[in-house]
């Protein structure tokens, strides 16, 4: 890898760290489909790659994110058992299909997620109505970008679980961290509002990633110098983005998600093609 190359892996790096703090997905899934198609990087070294990454950003976002009491730890600590079972078994799979399977399958959920997204937009978070008592699950948090308290309940716990153990395996088959299916999944299904969806699901990643990522290590597949890049810039985009984040409304958030989403997918797509 020339010093030219690493330092435009470390630009890149610090775009997907302000995506990963703003939209809560690790990362990852900004990072895979932008080294392929960048840096023509085999697409299993850049999965290793964006593990290590997941696991940087989800620590130095979380940190910020626990201190201002948006995460739900409880909540993404139950869900995460059955996200980690998941991440094991994905990280096994991937190492049986083609770099084009691989390709195919991060372009499809990315179609999914973005179609999902977009109905969510057009509806709102009108379903998530203010309460007094958030149940042993819930939680309050002060939003900075509307001005006031919010409290919510958690709904559809065992589904959820189901969905999480979904996402873990994508973790390790994909590299994506998961959170791509967690925050639309905590903030559709759950009823978490998104603020406190993106903070929960950017905590949660991180222990997701930690199980797909000692998968690929054994079997080599993780670049020291290509994860040191990423894991870099990574961590200076992921300071700016928590601070930005504090101040974007949530349609924005969930806006700028969809977009993203549907780029990405389109460029992964004409790619393997």
């Amino acid at each position: 890898m020339t010093v030219s190359t690493f330092c435009w892996i470390v630009v890149v790096g610090i775009a997907t760290g302000v995506m990963s703090a703003l939209l809560g997905v690790g990362g990852g899934f900004f990072l895979v489909p932008l080294l392929v198609i960048l840096f023509k990087i085999p697409i299993h070294y850049a999965i290793g790659a964006s593990l290590i990454t997941v696991i940087a950003t989800s620590c130095a976002v979380s940190a910020y994110n626990i201190k201002h009491r948006l995460t739900n730890i409880r909540l993404g600590v139950m869900l995460e058992l059955t996200a980690a079972l998941g991440a094991v078994a994905g990280g096994l799979v991937a190492g049986w299909l083609s770099h084009r399977t691989l390709s195919l399958i991060f372009a499809g959920l990315m179609v999914t997620i973005t179609i999902l997204m977009l109905r969510k937009l057009q509806r709102g978070e009108s379903s998530i109505v203010p309460i007094r008592d958030p149940g042993p699950l819930g939680a309050s948090y002060y939003d900075e970008a509307v001005g006031f308290r919010v409290t919510y309940r958690v709904h559809r716990l065992p589904t959820v679980m189901g969905v999480f153990f979904l996402a873990g395996n994508l973790s390790g088959l994909l590299g994506v961290g998961g959170a791509i299916i967690k925050v639309p999944t905590l903030n559709l299904i759950c009823k978490v509002p998104t603020r406190a969806a993106v903070a929960t699901a950017n905590f949660a990643v991180g222990l997701t990633a930690v199980a797909a990522a000692l998968i690929y290590h054994a079997r080599g597949d993780i670049l020291p110098l290509l994860a040191a890049a990423t894991v870099l810039g990574a961590l200076i985009g992921s300071a700016l983005g928590t601070r930005l984040a504090a101040k974007v409304q949530s349609r924005w958030i969930g806006g700028i998600f969809t977009a993203l989403t549907l780029a990405l997918a389109a460029q992964m797509i004409w790619h393997v093609l």
